[in-house]
């Protein structure tokens, strides 16, 4: 049986065929799905607690990173209502229906549970590099009590808050806000730890703890029951321990934690994931990644500040500067760069973002004596003229920041202006970074989807260049994370 939210009903001639293809993703989480196909399936969803006027919307959430492009249809009461043309990003990724159109704004007036058919079909638009063989999307549809991601009907009080005011409130505590991938975490947990220090705000700690002791990759970190020295119960623990340098992310947020309200459970988790990256760090590859600036240094960094282990602060800032020496080029920042001379994503805005606000973040880290510090804030003095002048006049940074002519990439734009931001708060850039960063959270308002998600995101860089150069966008819950860490480093 379904969870009474979202409670499949299925008609007769189906019921063989539908009651197969849902199935427990996890059963450990409680994460249920349902295969989508031509056939439409059944659903119904409980009206969400609102009165008055409000915007009804359909969040449906994906299960599994299938890496399909298809048509997801919706009906009600037997008549098409709407059609999504969805490109699958990531694992657990989200698209956003509209309802208003079926059912009004006049929320007394909808029904205590809406029934919709929901199905999907293939829909090919030449995107080769970025498919994957599989089947049709899955829908997550459940989740019990936990705090896990689920497909739900929604609703938008109208115009009770501004878009920002819901991003930065609803949006940052609810499920929406999940994500799978550690790099995708670390975007949001240290997007709400960065506004907890800035406001005080205590909402945004207990937002970040739920989600630490929530799902997701390397997760729960946070409420874990150890059983002896370097052992955890929780399995997602150990997920962490990987060697996979974007999986540790999210440390920075639990460092930061135990920075305010340290407790020696908290300690001990720390000090093991702090020696699992040390070990991640000296693993020889044959390539280096810009997203090692913040998903690897920044959270050792964060973690040694935490510990005081004054020794971790050499290869977290080494880690930075060797990244630095190899990546950027010139006019060229490259995400992805290779021992034999191969690069890719050249110039790519989110690439540029981690290697720009991780080594802010890192710098914050170090202290002020530390000889790194200053060779580190020196690489973004140099960088920012470049960054300056890549900014298009409306604020955001083209998907490839070299490209005047490609369309605007959000979660980019909202990491290279917090690292601008963070470094002319502290002192080490001046006002005309400053002046950028403000631009573009402006800017940024304006993709603020109804429910506070972040629209304007490129897809996640596994799809390849030719489909980051198109206009089509995803909303990404690690968007919001980015930009909440701009909001935080404006405040």
């Amino acid at each position: 049986m379904f969870p009474t939210h979202i409670q499949p009903e299925l008609k007769a001639q189906e019921t063989a065929a539908q009651a197969e293809a849902a199935q427990l993703e996890n059963p450990a989480l409680g994460l249920q799905a349902i295969q989508l196909g031509e056939q439409p399936v059944q659903l119904r969803f409980a009206k969400p607690s609102v009165s008055g006027a409000a915007r009804p919307l359909l969040r449906l959430v994906n299960s599994k990173d299938c890496r399909r492009t298809a048509l997801i249809r919706v009906f009600y009461q037997d008549r098409l209502v709407r059609q999504l043309d969805v490109r699958i990003p990531a694992q657990w990724a989200s698209f956003i229906l509209d309802l208003t159109k079926v059912l009004g704004q006049n929320a007394d007036a909808w029904p205590e549970v809406l029934e919709l058919a929901i199905a999907a079909q293939e829909n090919p638009v030449g995107l080769v590099e970025s498919l994957q063989p599989g089947p049709l999307p899955k829908l997550l549809v459940g989740g019990g009590q936990q705090f896990v991601p689920t497909s739900a009907w929604v609703a938008v009080p109208v115009g009770a808050v501004s878009p920002l005011q819901r991003m930065l409130g609803d949006f940052l505590h609810s499920r929406a806000a999940t994500d799978y991938l550690g790099w995708m975490i670390g975007c949001t947990t240290t997007g709400l730890s960065d506004l907890y220090r800035a406001t005080g705000n205590e909402s945004y700690r207990q937002a970040l703890q739920r989600m630490l002791a929530g799902v997701g990759e390397g997760l729960p970190l946070e409420g874990m029951k150890r059983r002896g020295e370097g052992t955890v119960e929780e399995p997602g623990y150990i997920d962490l321990l990987n060697q996979r340098l974007e999986s540790f992310a999210p440390v920075a947020a639990l460092a930061h934690l135990q920075r305010t309200q340290p407790t020696p459970e908290r300690a001990g988790v720390l000090r093991i994931l702090g020696q699992r990256m040390i070990e991640t760090a000296r693993i020889t590859r044959d390539f280096l990644t810009s997203e090692g600036c913040f998903t690897l240094a920044f959270p050792l960094a964060a973690t040694a500040t935490a510990l005081d282990e004054t020794d971790w602060f050499d290869i977290a800032w080494q880690e930075c500067a060797r990244r630095w020496d190899f990546l950027w080029r010139g006019a060229q920042v490259i995400q992805r760069a290779y021992s034999d001379g191969r690069v890719a994503m050249v110039n790519w805005a989110r690439g540029t973002a981690w290697l720009v606000l991780g080594t802010a973040q890192v710098v914050l880290q170090l202290p002020p004596e530390h000889p790194g510090r200053d060779e580190l804030i020196s690489r973004l003095v140099r960088i920012t003229p470049l960054l300056l002048q890549r900014q298009q006049p409306d604020g955001l940074w083209p998907v490839f920041t070299d490209r005047p002519d490609l369309p605007a990439e959000t979660s980019g734009s909202a990491g290279i202006a917090a690292g601008l931001a963070l470094g002319a708060k502290a002192g080490w850039l001046g006002g005309e970074a400053l002046q950028a960063a403000q631009r573009c959270g402006e800017a940024l308002e304006s993709f603020i989807e109804p429910d506070g998600c972040l629209g304007g995101v490129s897809q996640h860089n596994p799809a390849g260049e030719v489909a980051l150069q198109e206009r089509y966008r995803i909303r990404a819950a690690w968007g919001v994370g980015l930009y909440a860490q701009l909001i935080a480093a404006l405040v």
